[in-house]
């Protein structure tokens, strides 16, 4: 079977008419599993089949709850109530495949070049990095490609020794070497995650199974860098004989040849991505650890919740990724679903360009200033969902060095429309809200933006809205073509250094046109003190100085860190909330068709 984009999406109805005529007559449950494969394949592939992982799924604050042990009353019926089929549905006919529903935001497939969850969860599923996180993204990583490791006294040279048992897909060992050319197309490239290897200096390997990273100053977050998705490592062999031979001026080559292969050495292999319509991982056979249970993942682009929301119900697929809060308990007395709730790790936020030719009013900080007490944080809240929670600066809540809700920015229009007075704005300041046009994280970018809009015309602006697809907001926010943009924010690595990304330089202040050579001297003094302040009481004050200067002078608006709500099959095993990667794929298994 091979993926056919929109039209693998079956129909529930279509398969049970279909099913239901053929079926008549036949007395086995295999003879009826054997005409749905036929059926299946007439209506639109859903994936091929073979089974699956002992990967070690990271621990989660999520908490599970289906109808088999839900104590809530059970809610009036709704269309996804009615609409679960408990017997016989598609993803138990399948039951060697994986089927996920979620909001595609992928650009790119290259680990150089990747940003998002959805080139996340599948880069989990296809390579591997050095060291990995055996729990949350705060506990210090774990040996995964790499056996040991040293760290020098002044902490600038790092020494892995690589487990000799490694391989890629391929069958090639992995090697010094492959780290070697992995580790420098990421820092020498154009890509938003060169930013993570901007410190490091050198990459040699003076043996195989060695490999030695020097750095150009100590970092004590590094290893929390390394476990991150754009440290992957690539097969070297196989990707230069795809192109010649050698990598001198085949960047863009290799770049779109990964945009449809993977070159790894995870429990996957990508088969297929179609982009805004999903992709097909299927299993490596050669898989140097446990095998995964499940041979096939098939990753469904559904922008909307209501949509996942609906195709869970039916039995369609397995994981539904971006439930907004409200749909929670509408399912909760299906047996058929379970829900994984808890609070994320990224943040929803507004955010300025601080370029006065490109932005205009929307560059001076005093304009931002006053969006900050003209959003109603309350309401934005209510439309996220009651397991979002509210900010007060850049830093979510939980995070040691965040400031207290006691110095959060109040929501008051008439001192908005003050502070624009007073900074000399007498009509109402027009601006465009750019912003994706999906269900993303369970956040619904629409009618966050409406509200933002409504909340923002009676403080002294005229906002419109700029609603995009997914691949043109991301390009336009990293081209730094927004002018004020809505936009989900989650750190790449679980280390406090993650947040230095919303300051002068950092990956979310470029893309605001936030540099060294545009931002003030007070918040790069800052800026260097927290590079240079790692713990205790000077990192603290350093923080606190930082989130004070950006509720005054920054381009930020912190709206919620919003909650998690994914929706999995009951029968679905091993799945956990990961804010990296959001799901392990390949800890997932499923019974056979009861």
């Amino acid at each position: 079977m091979s993926f056919v984009g929109k039209r693998e999406v079956v129909s529930v109805f279509c398969l049970l008419h279909r099913m239901r005529a053929k079926v008549v007559g036949l007395v086995s449950l295999g003879w009826a599993l054997l005409l749905a494969a036929g059926l299946l394949v007439g209506c639109g592939d859903l994936g091929n089949s073979s089974p699956a992982n002992g990967a070690s799924s990271a621990t989660s604050p999520v908490v599970a709850t289906n109808g088999a042990n839900s104590s809530a009353a059970p809610p009036a019926p709704t269309v996804s109530a009615t609409l679960s089929i408990s017997r016989l549905r598609v993803t138990q006919l399948l039951s060697d495949t994986l089927v996920v529903a979620m909001s595609e935001d992928a650009i790119s497939l290259d680990p150089a070049r990747a940003t998002g969850r959805t080139a996340a969860l599948i880069h989990k599923a296809t390579y591997q990095t050095l060291v990995t996180w055996s729990g949350s993204p705060s506990d210090p990583p774990t040996r995964l490609l790499a056996e040991s490791w040293e760290v020098s006294p002044d902490g600038l040279t790092y020494t892995f020794q690589l487990d000799a048992r490694a391989t890629f897909a391929s069958g090639n060992p992995v090697t010094g070497a492959d780290v070697v050319f992995s580790f420098n197309r990421l820092r020498n490239g154009d890509g938003v995650p060169a930013a993570l290897a901007a410190n490091l200096a050198e990459v040699t390997t003076p043996d195989p199974a060695t490999v030695v990273l020097t750095l150009a100053a100590p970092d004590p977050d590094f290893l929390f860098k390394l476990a991150a998705a754009p440290f992957s490592v690539l097969d070297r062999a196989t990707i230069l004989a795809q192109v010649g031979g050698t990598v001198d001026g085949q960047a863009s080559q290799i770049a779109a040849w990964l945009n449809s292969h993977s070159a790894g050495s995870g429990p996957y292999q990508l088969e297929r991505w179609t982009p805004g319509i999903g992709a097909v991982l299927v299993r490596n056979e050669a898989y140097w650890r446990d095998s995964p249970a499940l041979s096939r993942v098939v990753i469904r682009h559904v922008p909307y919740a209501a949509a996942q929301a609906l195709q869970l119900a039916a039995g369609d697929v397995d994981l539904a990724l971006d439930l907004r809060a409200d749909q929670v308990e509408p399912v909760r007395n299906n047996p058929d679903v379970s829900i994984l709730t808890g609070v994320g790790q990224g943040t929803l936020l507004l955010a300025a360009s601080t370029d006065p030719e490109l932005a205009g009013p929307l560059a001076d900080p005093a304009v931002v200033r006053a969006m900050r007490h003209g959003v109603d944080y309350a309401g934005i809240r209510q439309l996220v969902g009651t397991r979002s929670v509210p900010m007060v600066s850049i830093l979510p809540v939980g995070h040691p060095d965040a400031l207290g809700v006691d110095q959060a920015p109040i929501y008051d229009p008439e001192l908005a429309r003050n502070i624009l007075l007073e900074a000399g704005y007498q009509e109402p300041i027009s601006a465009t809200l750019s912003y994706p046009d999906v269900t993303l994280a369970g956040v619904p970018f629409g009618a966050v933006a409406r509200k933002v809009q409504s909340d923002l015309n009676t403080a002294g602006f005229r906002l419109s809205l700029s609603p995009q697809p997914v691949p043109a907001a991301f390009s336009a926010w990293y081209s730094g073509q927004v002018t004020l943009g809505l936009w989900y924010w989650r750190p790449a690595y679980g280390a406090p250094s993650a947040y230095l990304a919303f300051l002068p330089g950092g990956t979310m202040a470029r893309a605001l046109h936030w540099t060294d050579e545009t931002a003030d001297e007070t918040i790069l003094t800052i800026r260097d003190g927290l590079l240079q302040s790692t713990e205790g009481a000077a990192r603290r004050e350093a923080w606190a100085s930082a989130q004070r200067y950006l509720l005054e002078q920054g381009p930020y608006v912190p709206l919620v860190q919003p909650g998690v709500q994914i929706g999995l099959n009951s029968q679905v095993q091993g799945i956990r909330y990961h804010p990296q990667w959001w799901v392990d794929v390949a800890a997932a298994a499923k019974p056979g068709p009861q």
